[in-house]
C-alpha cells in the first residue's frame, strides 16, 4: 500500500509538471483544495484573522516548551514528549498555512478599504530573508548539524513578530 502511494504520488507530480510546462493547471484528484475550502467557510470575508491570532498564540507556547526541554533535559514522561511533539508539528503546519492566510487577509483588506496602503510583502519577505540568512550562517559559520531546522525556527520566530505587528497595525 505504501509503495502504491509513493508511485501514485510520483505519477501525479509528473502529470502536474507536464501540464504546468504546457501552460495549464491541473488539480490533484486525491488532494483537497484547502485554501478554497477555508475561503468558502469564511464567505470571502476577513475572518481569516483567527488563523493569524492562533499562530501568534502558538509560537510562544511552543518556544517556551522547547526552551524548557533544553534546560531541563529530556521530557519526564511520554505524555510531555507527545504534547511537545504535537506543538512542534502544529507550529510547522501553521508556519506553512499562515503566510498564505496573511497574504489573503492583506489583499482582502486592501479591496475592502481603498485607503489601506499596507503591503503583505514585508510581513512575509522579512521572515523568509531571516530564515535564509540563518541557514547560511548556521551552515557555514557555525557548522550546525541541522541548519534547515535552525532556519525553520528563525522563520517561525520572525514570522511570529511580523504577524503580531501586522495584527496590531491592521486591527
Amino acid at each position: 500500500m505504501f509503495t502504491f502511494g509513493v508511485l501514485i504520488n510520483i505519477a501525479f507530480g509528473l502529470i502536474a509538471t507536464g501540464k504546468a510546462i504546457f501552460g495549464s493547471a491541473w488539480s490533484y484528484p486525491l488532494a483537497p483544495d484547502f485554501i478554497s475550502f477555508l475561503e468558502a467557510k469564511t464567505d470571502g470575508s476577513v475572518a481569516w484573522r483567527a488563523n493569524l491570532i492562533g499562530y501568534a498564540a502558538t509560537v510562544p507556547i511552543t518556544f517556551a516548551y522547547l526552551f524548557w526541554t533544553s534546560i531541563a533535559g529530556e521530557p519526564e514522561s511520554s505524555l510531555v514528549f507527545a504534547i511537545g511533539f504535537a506543538l512542534v508539528m502544529f507550529l510547522l503546519i501553521l508556519s506553512i498555512i499562515t503566510p498564505v492566510v496573511l497574504i489573503r487577509d492583506a489583499r482582502a483588506n486592501a479591496k475592502s478599504d481603498s485607503n489601506s496602503t499596507m503591503s503583505w510583502l514585508p510581513y512575509v519577505g522579512s521572515p523568509l530573508a531571516c530564515a535564509a540568512l540563518t541557514y547560511i550562517l548556521t551552515a557555514l559559520q557555525f557548522g550546525s548539524e541541522n541548519p534547515f531546522g535552525d532556519a525553520i525556527y528563525a522563520f517561525a520566530g520572525t514570522f511570529w513578530l511580523a504577524t503580531v505587528v501586522y495584527l496590531v497595525r491592521q486591527y
